[in-house]
């Protein structure tokens, strides 16, 4: 390991013949605008952005309402001293009983697009996705010339599962984005311009903020990042640690700073989730520890859920959405309490039944960790509003594209397991990899299964949980093995 890390003499160089001509800022441009334009197929195969029953709705609900919460607020600063203080902040606030992430939901809302379709939400979040891709081939030296560039995007557009959630309108490709965006910033800290880390820092901070189950994903990956940085470090004694680490845990904690900040501003209540939906409580009392333990104990707790529910749902689906859950049932004052009792309610049920808690947590993860694809996407939803002028989701006909989907599916699966044996065939063979090679496969490989951890354990095994981020590795893993490929073939040119 130490050799391997180390500047060994057998350690893979690059060849000169390997270095590729620099491209000019409008020829950067033209590839920037085509990538995204590929990887925007799903969106344009309708002529919208593939929708998830109300979750896109309340993303643009809360956009509105933020964006309407701002205008109230700086317009309360221009009122006259008597008409301060009237308590319409509070009451604005105290009336969410769940919110979404505010980030997102404005970045949704401004990006709606002509007639709400959203095409300029799926264009956006493909020209960060093609972005990093750009940055991650120029950073091998592997050639940008649009005969090349154009036929590797299209293999990624019709074998992995990035396009689908690039034209999604939720939240879920930025754990993706985050996850390469770290990678790279950990595989190649002195040789990333500070323009691109400026860049990797700002979308890794953005992910943070655009849905509650990055927090902890992104920060064990910062985590992880920090520990590479003191190894690396430690191995060669050259590398700048200091500037090192802010470039990773920076971003990291002005997001959390900045997440508090505005549920603290909007909500009064200075939380990383605040108004968030009790999903690990849904999870426990999915998997039954806390069903159980609500069951044996509402009475001599007097839990805020308990007033309810007569018999506590077995499903998460009952349990927060149904129409007898929480989110139609519960009051916000209701909501507020539940929060501030679900993780005493986790925590007494995991004690309660600690083997059986960590049984459910293993095998949700492994869940998880296999169940990925496009099965809660469908082509037969439309977002308008409705008889209140709320935003709405509404089916618009019978599901389309269902042969097609599954077919994807199908072809992703193959895809991974290939990308499996090719990863097991490597360690067999001993294959040699180049020090960022590790850092880059072992920081991707790490966040899929964290990804896992964090949503099967806290959340609910759901194929976009781990679709929003399985993308990365035939990525990664292609990008290395035709970095190889073509190192091999310029080192024969070379006599080397």
């Amino acid at each position: 390991l130490k050799e391997m890390m180390s500047d060994s003499p057998h350690r893979q160089q690059e060849t000169p013949a390997l270095q590729t001509a620099r491209i000019t800022p409008w020829q950067y441009l033209l590839r920037l605008s085509l990538l995204t334009v590929i990887f925007i197929w799903p969106a344009l195969l309708t002529g919208k952005v593939i929708s998830l029953y109300q979750d896109s709705a309340s993303y643009l609900k809360g956009g509105e309402a933020v964006i309407q919460f701002t205008e109230f607020l700086v317009s309360a600063e221009f009122l006259p001293d008597q008409q301060k203080n009237t308590g319409a902040t509070d009451n604005r606030a105290a009336s969410f009983s769940g919110v979404r992430s505010p980030t997102y939901s404005i970045f949704t809302y401004l990006l709606r697009g002509p007639q709400n379709k959203l095409l300029m939400l799926a264009a956006v979040q493909s020209a960060i996705f093609s972005y990093l891709l750009l940055t991650l081939l120029d950073l091998y030296r592997i050639p940008l010339r649009i005969i090349f560039l154009i036929p590797t995007a299209l293999i990624i557009a019709l074998t992995t599962s990035a396009p689908w959630y690039i034209s999604y309108a939720m939240p879920d490709i930025f754990s993706g984005l985050a996850i390469l965006s770290i990678a790279m910033l950990v595989a190649f800290p002195e040789k990333l311009p500070w323009l691109h880390k400026i860049l990797l820092s700002t979308i890794v901070a953005f992910a943070v903020t655009v849905h509650t189950s990055n927090i902890p994903l992104i920060g064990a990956l910062v985590l992880l990042a920090i520990s590479s940085a003191f190894f690396r470090w430690r191995m060669n004694g050259k590398s700048h640690l200091p500037g090192q680490i802010s470039w990773i845990a920076v971003p990291f904690i002005a997001a959390i700073m900045l997440t508090t900040a505005i549920n603290y501003v909007g909500f009064g209540e200075a939380s990383i989730a605040a108004k968030r939906y009790p999903v690990t409580l849904a999870r426990s009392v999915n998997d039954g520890p806390a069903r159980w333990h609500l069951q044996k104990h509402c009475d001599q707790y007097q839990y805020a859920v308990c007033e309810i529910f007569d018999e506590i749902p077995k499903s998460i689906g009952m349990f927060l959405w149904g129409e007898n859950g929480l989110r139609n049932k519960a009051t916000p004052e209701q909501m507020d309490r539940i929060r501030e009792e679900e993780f005493i309610i986790v925590k007494r049920a995991a004690l309660e039944y600690p083997l059986f808690t960590l049984w459910r947590i293993t095998w949700n993860t492994l869940r998880q960790l296999w169940s990925f694809g496009y099965a809660e996407m469908a082509f037969n939803l439309d977002i308008t509003h409705d008889e209140n002028n709320q935003w709405t989701v509404i089916k618009t006909g019978a599901p389309q594209y269902l042969s097609l989907i599954k077919s994807f599916q199908v072809l992703e699966y193959v895809v991974i397991s290939s990308i499996l044996v090719l990863i097991i065939y490597s360690l067999r063979k001993r294959i040699r990899l180049r020090e960022r090679d590790y850092y880059l496969i072992g920081i991707t490989l790490s966040g899929l299964f964290i990804n896992a951890a964090v949503c099967g354990s806290l959340s609910t095994v759901a194929d976009r949980y781990q679709g929003r981020v399985i993308w990365a590795l035939p990525i990664v893993i292609a990008v290395v093995a035709w970095y190889r490929y073509l190192n091999s073939r310029a080192e024969i040119k070379a006599g080397v």
